[in-house]
């Protein structure tokens, strides 16, 4: 007599497919934080995505100058002025780079960046140009982007006239951070 196949137990490709979800899962909890998509350049920056359209380089040399006069040292300062995608907003961009010499003296301190936003939405040119938001990039001597502070003009203003308290003005910023560059200055500041 012939013995019949049982039927197979279990759940078949239910396991199977566990654990594709589970991979693709894994995937884009990799592929996200690290912005691999960006850098592969299979999906536009979220930089890309927010400005749209050429940069003023008339507005940015105006300001780089009212920059100059203020003080601040320009070299390895670049500037940009760009409008902001879908608005009628536009943003100062100011990218402190040390592999092109910013950082000599005062400006290497982690102040840098502020008091940059500051003298950046002090300037009545910012009112003229109609610049509503200021950024400030810090590239590290090996040209590698360690933090990016963005805000609004009106803010920036207020804290400096000391209508905001510190608390207040860093919640309102946005703050885009090299998560290991900054455990590294923890790790420093503990020594």
């Amino acid at each position: 007599m012939a013995q019949r196949r049982g039927r197979r137990v279990g759940c078949g490709g239910c396991g199977c497919l566990l654990l594709l979800v589970l991979a693709a899962v894994l995937l884009w909890v990799a592929l996200v934080p690290l912005r691999l998509l960006e850098r592969i350049g299979l999906r536009e920056s979220a930089a890309a995505r927010m400005l749209s359209g050429p940069p003023d380089w008339e507005a940015a040399e105006e300001l780089m100058g009212v920059l100059a006069q203020s003080g601040m040292t320009t070299r390895g300062l670049q500037l940009y002025v760009m409008p902001l995608t879908g608005t009628d907003e536009t943003a100062a961009i100011a990218v402190l780079d040390a592999s092109r010499g910013f950082g000599t003296g005062e400006h290497a301190s982690q102040d840098a960046l502020l008091r940059t936003m500051d003298r950046l939405a002090a300037s009545d040119a910012v009112d003229r140009l109609g610049i509503t938001r200021v950024a400030v990039s810090y590239r590290d001597t090996d040209g590698k982007e360690l933090i990016v502070l963005t805000g609004t003009t009106e803010d920036v203003r207020a804290f400096a006239a000391g209508a905001l308290s510190q608390k207040e003005y860093l919640d309102r910023l946005h703050a885009d951070v090299d998560l290991r560059w900054l455990t590294e200055q923890v790790q420093k500041a503990r020594e």
